[in-house]
């Protein structure tokens, strides 16, 4: 007389079952994590593809875009300010200026 494990209605063994939920678990956790590198890869194309290096060097001049400037009246007001000499670079995409007193 041999051991073997109880079989359900179907005639499959618990551990088969278990073995069978466990590689489908894996196969699907492996697909997303896939699904996420696609994403991601795509996201980063489509970000590197948008965004452009600042060609801006200390010394150079820039014009102030005047867009989130605060005014009474935006009629007939110019868009951009300038130009205004590059002092210094604080980051990739920040600049001191060496701007009039006025402002």
């Amino acid at each position: 007389m041999s051991l073997s494990l109880p079989k359900d209605l179907y005639g499959v063994t618990p551990q088969r079952d278990l073995n069978d939920l466990t590689y489908k678990q894996h196969e699907a956790l492996e697909q997303a994590k896939a699904a996420l590198t696609l994403a991601a890869e795509r996201m980063k194309w489509y970000y590197d593809k948008k965004v452009q290096s600042v060609p801006f060097k200390v010394g150079g001049k820039v014009l102030l875009n005047l867009k989130d400037y605060q005014t009474m009246e935006r009629t007939l007001q110019p868009r951009y300010k300038g130009p205004f000499k590059i002092i210094e670079k604080l980051s990739l995409v920040t600049f001191w200026l060496r701007m009039p007193p006025c402002y």
